[in-house]
């Protein structure tokens, strides 16, 4: 055991403090934006201020959109400063990307090997799509997380095999069941059960394990939905069970079968050794491929046959395709030559990460001349890399990928995306509100309630939703405010006084009217 971990913990180090240094700079640098990061960061807020934390609330009412798992990590990270900030509301996803590294890393050594087992960590921590969810305020980290750790306890009860391993990857289902539904862990269920039928091993699925871990899932939301349930949450139960009726009968961000083909393309340029590494199973058949090919196909297959549809939702297979696009990556490796001297590598690794930059440049409008400046970059990259595997280097090839990758990442979301804060955040209308409200005032917002009008300015404002309910909400005999936009206070006929002229975020240009009864 001490040799054990003699021999993991340094890599382990190593790829914390990677992670460390290229998440944690992007949880604070900018506001939270749209409509998602600040409700989420509400309900956490009232979970941890107000207390609510058996029955989530969202503007002080119930909130039923989802279950009550993900504003609890972000309220127990906000509890050391006593309030949920930019910082601590991205932090569960940040952590959750390094236990994602973390696991796929431990699972290709079991796997693949040690090598390969770094090599999918490093492709994971490089890859778009997953470098941009650890830094954001969204469930499909978390999600993710909890399904590669249950994916990963799982195989290991059955390699092993231990039935403590087999039942921790039960409980680890129902969590991520408890961040958004059972949707993930049904297809979890689906991966394992078509696992077992390629190896046909049948013998798990009527052993007494599986009812044992079927009834820890029980016991796991009794803990949770009893206590509400006889708490006066009922309410709460039947509303929740009523959206996830609806949920299961509407379709929401609906695409074609075909849309997530392209978007696998968040994995980066990794993802075109991912049929290699399906032929190079299908036809060696590498026992060690089994299980992320049928996890990768699987999970491709049904997300695709689901109409709801989103770039983040492959999160859950992001550590499968890492582990395929490491395995012919491993091979292609071990065939390097000696190394080159620092000297002669070091033009490759400089325009990798040029190039890098560039792309993160041209991603946000911010590149010079683009077409000549990303050109003359790619030529000098694909010169250098010609030379190198000419010359046998195809480690060097792989860090200059590697490098291009990270170098976009960086520049996007520690750089760039910061810049575009003023743009896009309603931080500082949020606070103009405040300033020109007495303390204490009752405020609303006139057909469109944002989240982020909610969280910026710690008040419960009202949500107006026609003519008719601002004029009841008017007709108080205290003094009332409501956010209302220029152009449509133009079409009221009420009676109103106007309190302030405020300027909205510079990307929808609009401008708001503060308007008030007396």
């Amino acid at each position: 055991m001490n040799e054990l971990l003699r021999k993991e913990l340094p890599w382990a180090l190593i790829l914390t403090l990677l992670c460390l240094s290229l998440y944690l700079p992007c949880l604070g640098n900018r506001d939270l934006w749209g409509s998602v990061e600040p409700q989420y960061a509400e309900v956490a807020r009232e979970t941890l201020v107000d207390g609510h934390w058996m029955i989530p609330h969202y503007n002080g009412t119930l909130y039923t959109f989802k279950p009550p798992f993900y504003p609890w990590l972000i309220a127990l990270t906000s509890i050391p400063v006593g309030d949920v900030t930019e910082f601590t509301a991205r932090l569960p996803s940040a952590l959750s990307a390094l236990g994602m590294i973390l696991l796929v890393y431990f699972l290709g050594k079991e796997l693949l090997g040690q090598r390969a087992g770094l090599l999918a960590a490093l492709i994971l921590i490089s890859s778009p799509q997953f470098y941009k969810s650890a830094c954001m305020v969204r469930i499909d980290m978390p999600l993710a997380f909890l399904a590669t750790a249950s994916m990963t306890a799982l195989y290991l009860g059955l390699a092993r095999p231990s039935t403590a391993y087999y039942l921790l990857g039960w409980f680890l289902a129902t969590l991520a069941s408890m961040l958004k539904g059972p949707l993930v862990p049904l297809v979890m269920a689906t991966v394992v059960l078509i696992y077992l039928c390629s190896k046909r091993d049948f013998r798990l699925l009527i052993s007494r394990w599986t009812a044992l871990g079927a009834l820890i899932s029980v016991a796991t939301f009794s803990a949770w939905l009893l206590p509400v349930y006889f708490g006066d949450g009922r309410n709460y139960i039947n509303e929740m069970y009523i959206l996830l009726s609806a949920y299961t009968t509407h379709e929401y961000h609906t695409e074609s079968i075909y849309f997530y083909l392209p978007e696998l393309l968040g994995i980066g340029p990794w993802v075109l050794l991912i049929p290699v590494a399906i032929f190079m199973f299908f036809r060696d058949r590498v026992e060690g491929l089994r299980l992320p090919c049928v996890w990768f196909l699987v999970m491709l297959f049904v997300f695709s046959m689901i109409a709801t549809k989103h770039s983040r939702y492959l999160l859950p297979l992001y550590p499968a395709a890492a582990l395929l696009a490491a395995f012919p990556l491993d091979r292609y490796v071990s065939k390097s030559a000696p190394s080159w001297p620092g000297l002669k590598a070091f033009p490759l690794l400089l325009f990798a990460v040029i190039v890098g930059v560039e792309i993160a440049l041209l991603s946000s409008g911010c590149l010079p001349f683009p077409v000549v400046s990303l050109a003359a970059g790619v030529v000098c990259l694909l010169l250098a890399i010609f030379f190198a595997q000419r010359a046998g280097q195809f480690h060097l090839v792989f860090w200059a990928v590697l490098l291009v990758m990270v170098a976009f990442g960086v520049g996007r979301n520690q750089f760039l995306l910061p810049g575009e804060n003023e743009k896009r955040s309603e931080k500082a209308l949020c606070q103009d509100i405040i300033n020109h409200i007495e303390p204490g005032a009752e405020w609303g917002v006139y057909d469109n309630l944002r989240a982020a009008y909610i969280f910026y300015t710690r008040t419960y404002p009202r949500s107006l939703v026609n003519e008719k309910s601002l004029a009841e909400f008017f007709s108080s005999d205290k003094k009332v405010y409501c956010l209302i936009s220029e152009e449509k206070l133009k079409k009221l006929e009420l009676p109103v006084t106007e309190a302030a002229r405020l300027k909205g975020t510079d990307k929808h240009n609009t401008v708001f009217m503060l308007i008030s009864n007396r």
